[in-house]
């Protein structure tokens, strides 16, 4: 057996195992196509060899149109290929059209077995073909014509892409592919004309080169499982060398446990092909997860800054009527219009501390969505921290004459308590710990102390209730939002974030918040230590 027989059915073993491999995973429309391509060149190269070596001029002239069929499906299936390379495409009836102009050739070389080759005769240095000239120039020109058609749909194809990716691949299925059709046709379609036939047999060599790189082309994109065909083409390249080793062996003992250590290895790649088909799966399936959660999240988000949107638009809408209805209450209580009796004064009251927990609640809402939103701003300004403190237990006077609790002010009056802040948003605080100190103080005195740390540097602002004391499991969530304090199962009423945005808000003075507890029943102290800035003499002034 010569050397171009040799080679040429590698290649048909070759292809042969690569169709069968392809085609034994997970169908596709591009894996299919490929394994045509394959298949076709196994047919081609195995006729090829059979019409080198026989003998028989009958046999031959059927080998060489078998040959000439199978090499004229390589073209379809190859056009075929690339119109669902990585694009988006879907198969349709429309491109069964294609197959036509391949399915009249294969009837005209069944009808006429003399369609192509006119003549085949014996000569010193093989076989003389005589061809049929003007079949053969239509057959080149249908050849050309699919090819053609292919690499204008993978040029299509490869601007469509938006990835370097997958233009990279597009790029390598061209060259390889191109190079290979260039040197088969040169051997396979124009020589043959000029009557050299002796060449043929390098037509499927070339195609190692197609193959080769359609396949890369393919594994880049996973559209195979490259683990599993790697490990396939090995346990059968090992099993084909035990089994020949196993017949040819001399000694009978060598042969059997040749033929034992094949089963061996068929059934050890078998168990290892499956694993690693599960382990894809798996990945796959973790990808696929990993995706859908990635929309998931996009979508929460999505939802959660128009939410946030949502909340920051409504509290600004709500904080100026509700300012106006404070402030109206409030001037009533005063007696700027006049004196009230006792049941108007009650029901004014009220008003007043609805409106007032409103105002703090919407305040609140709106720093909580600026603050999801990174749209918080802080003007800050050099503040006394007792003006400010005064001004807070004033806004909640009435809360706290409605409770007939005491509250406290201590601080030094020959000492300075500035410090640089935002007035706004450290009154914020300073009402949402006071009035959070009210709500769970039922009887006793709410004690609020400021000091100063020179050594520090720091001002400190306590404030002590007489209230029902946290344990320590609220303790240690006491800042986070929605957090309430707890009680034999029932919960106080409060929004749960008055204490977050008070500590969001500290934070962003480069101060810090935080609260102690002996235990329930046993009242509650928060410490605010915020660092001290002296006033410029300006500023005194």
């Amino acid at each position: 057996m010569g050397y171009k027989i040799i080679l040429l059915l590698t290649i048909t073993l070759l292809n042969g195992v690569l169709s069968y491999l392809i085609l034994g995973g997970k169908k596709s429309v591009t894996k299919i196509y490929f394994a045509l391509v394959t298949i076709s060149v196994a047919f081609w190269s195995v006729n090829l060899a059979f019409f080198i070596s026989t003998q028989n001029i009958d046999y031959a002239l059927m080998f060489a149109n078998l040959y000439y069929i199978a090499a004229a499906g390589i073209p379809v299936a190859f056009f075929y290929f690339s119109l669902f390379f990585l694009s988006n495409r879907t198969p349709t009836k429309k491109y069964t059209l294609f197959f036509i102009p391949f399915l009249l050739l294969a009837a005209f070389f069944v009808s006429n077995s003399n369609f192509l080759i006119t003549s085949i005769s014996y000569a010193s240095h093989g076989k003389d073909v005589v061809l049929n000239f003007t079949n053969y120039i239509w057959y080149i020109a249908y050849f050309l014509m699919y090819v053609f058609a292919a690499y204008y749909s993978l040029v299509r194809t490869y601007i469509s892409l938006k990835t370097d990716t997958e233009k990279a691949q597009v790029r390598l299925v061209i060259a390889g592919t191109l190079l290979a059709y260039v040197l088969g046709t040169i051997f396979n379609l124009f020589l043959p004309i000029f009557g050299t036939y002796d060449y043929i047999w390098l037509g499927p060599v070339f195609t190692l080169i197609m193959v080769g790189s359609i396949g890369y082309g393919i594994a880049k994109h996973k559209l195979f499982e490259i683990q599993v065909v790697a490990v396939e083409v090995l346990t059968v390249l090992i099993s084909v060398f035990i089994f020949i080793r196993a017949l040819t062996a001399d000694n009978i003992l060598i042969s059997t446990v040749s033929f034992a250590l094949l089963v061996f290895s068929l059934v050890f790649g078998l168990v290892l092909v499956r694993s690693i088909k599960n382990e894809i799966s798996i990945r796959e399936q973790i990808e696929e997860l990993v995706k859908q959660l990635s929309r998931a999240n996009t979508k929460l988000r999505k939802v959660e800054n128009q939410k946030s949107e949502f909340v920051s638009i409504a509290s600004h809408q709500l904080r100026t009527p509700l300012t106006a209805v404070k402030g109206y209450a409030s001037m009533l209580l005063e007696g700027s219009f006049g004196d009230l009796d006792t049941n108007v004064k009650k029901a004014t009251e009220k008003i007043f501390k609805s409106s007032q927990r409103l105002v703090l609640l919407v305040e609140d809402f709106l720093t909580i969505s600026r603050i999801e939103q990174g749209r918080i701003k802080y003007q800050f300004d050099i503040l006394d921290v007792d003006k400010v403190l005064k001004e807070s237990i004033e806004e909640l006077s009435v809360s706290i004459e409605e409770k007939e609790i005491g509250i406290e002010l201590e601080f030094d009056d020959n000492e300075k308590y500035t410090v640089k802040a935002d007035y706004t948003k450290l009154k914020q605080v300073f009402n949402n710990i006071i009035d959070n100190s009210i709500k769970y103080t039922k009887e006793g005195i709410i004690l609020i102390r400021l000091s100063k740390n020179k050594k520090l540097r720091q001002v400190r602002v306590s404030i002590s209730d007489t209230g029902m004391g946290m344990n320590e499991n609220t303790k240690d969530g006491v800042f986070d939002m929605f957090q309430q304090f707890e009680k034999s199962g029932k919960h106080t009423t409060g929004s749960g974030f008055g204490l977050y945005v008070a500590n969001e808000i500290i934070k962003a003075h480069n101060g810090e918040i935080r609260a102690e507890s002996k235990g329930i029943g046993k009242g509650s102290t928060f410490f605010i230590d915020l660092p001290y800035e002296p006033a410029s003499k300006k500023e005194k002034e």
